[in-house]
């Protein structure tokens, strides 16, 4: 029989035999065995002899079940029965332990899942482990998920897209959907969520599958005028940092709110005046080049350099990126006063939209700003054209950054 040492991975890769048991050896503990079911279930089991020599009897005590104990606490508990082994106390005789529930509950699930997904590198894990968290996991966590049917998942969505909120507009309070467009995005997330779950072998079949969108969604249009672009900087300033600069930067960059919140100083060279996002944190996936206008430089100045952390926007002395974001909004939204909703992703395309109608600034170089794909800004000229453009960006920025301020009258 083998020796190899288990490892965390080890453990989480071996596949069940449909045929037989499997057992395998820990390599580190003496006894310690990974039992794996047919059916795929994994616990830790201990074997060990009693009544000495070669005449005691060997037995098999379970320690418990995998999802419910890692690889270094079962080595743990191990010792400790072997410990008692050796004073003489055999585990099989003593009272036996609250039964471990043989059930995966939602909650759990949704653990392993984020977890495979952190594995695969995904920039998104957060996102959804905050959305489903919040809807999923609030609604139905403590239910055994294979006893999760389609009524259950279309009712949480129902819930959802029946939710009511009441806004001011105008000095009128009126009552709109609390989450619009997000009951679609719960939806696709559900379907992944479900979908891996039963690649997982915890449920039989993805009960979101046949759910179609309940909300009609329409392309968003929605630019801030200059004036209202003005109001939302100054009810952003009220509010005080992070959230002030936060929004001015994201003006003056016209970068994803995420590339914003997440920013760090070693991705700066003020020298150069340039700001390099890399490929791992922008929506393409590819390294993006901000250069930084005298307006932004100043705004940097401003902010508050940390001794323990390196995020430019925090509530936690530069540890933690700012995670506020959205309580912020409705605060901002609240203060601006403007006559129709907005999002945090119209900051964007405000300035896209300003920066092309207020100053005539060439659509292309607007898109290399926002960092939009070459191959849908230029077709085929993509596999040609492989220039930065970065003078050009920068002329636009500066010109950009001294429009703002003009309308800000400083």
């Amino acid at each position: 029989m083998s020796k190899a040492v288990l490892t965390a991975k080890a453990v989480e890769k071996i596949k069940a035999d449909p045929t037989r048991r499997l057992e395998i050896p820990d390599g580190i503990v003496p006894g310690l065995f990974l039992v794996v079911q047919p059916s795929g279930v994994k616990s830790w089991a201990l074997r060990y002899r009693v009544g000495g020599g070669r005449a005691g009897k060997t037995r098999k005590h379970t320690i418990g079940r995998v999802l419910a104990m890692e690889l270094g606490d079962a080595r743990k508990a191990a010792r400790l029965l072997l410990e008692d082994i050796a004073k003489g106390i055999d585990p099989a005789v003593q009272p036996e332990p609250e039964p471990i529930p043989q059930i995966t509950t939602v909650e759990q699930a949704v653990g392993r899942f984020l977890k495979a997904q952190t594995a695969k590198g995904l920039r998104s894990v957060d996102e959804q482990g905050r959305v489903l968290k919040r809807h999923l996991v609030a609604a139905i966590g403590n239910r055994d998920v294979r006893s999760i049917e389609r009524r259950d998942v279309y009712a949480l969505l129902e819930e959802m897209r029946d939710a009511r909120t009441s806004v001011e507009v105008g000095g009128a309070t009126i009552e709109v959907p609390k989450y619009r467009a997000q009951v679609n995005r719960v939806l696709t997330l559900c379907k992944t969520f479900f979908g891996w779950a039963a690649e997982a072998g915890e449920i039989a079949d993805n009960p979101a599958t046949n759910i179609k969108r309940m909300v009609v969604e329409q392309s968003r249009e929605r630019a801030l005028s200059a004036d209202e672009m003005v109001k939302v900087i100054r009810a952003a300033d009220s509010d005080g940092y992070p959230v002030g600069p936060l929004v001015r930067f994201m003006l003056l960059t016209a970068v994803r709110r995420e590339e914003a919140t997440r920013a760090r100083w070693a991705e700066f060279d003020i020298e150069a005046g340039l700001w390099t996002i890399p490929a791992d944190r922008t929506k393409p996936g590819r390294e993006h080049r901000v250069p930084l206008s005298t307006a932004a430089l100043s705004l940097l100045e401003g902010l508050p350099r940390w001794t323990e952390g390196d995020y430019l926007f925090s509530a936690s002395a530069g540890k933690h990126f700012y995670a506020g974001w959205r309580k912020a909004a409705g605060r901002i939204e609240k203060a601006a006063g403007l006559s129709a909703d907005w999002v945090v992703h119209d900051l964007r395309r405000t300035v896209a939209t300003r920066m092309g109608e207020d100053l005539d600034i060439d659509e292309s170089i607007i898109s290399r700003i926002l960092n939009h794909s070459s191959k849908g800004r230029l077709g085929v000229t993509s596999v040609y054209e492989r220039s930065r453009r970065e003078r050009a960006m920068r002329a636009a920025l500066e010109a950009w950054g001294h429009h703002v301020t003009h309308l800000l009258g400083a």
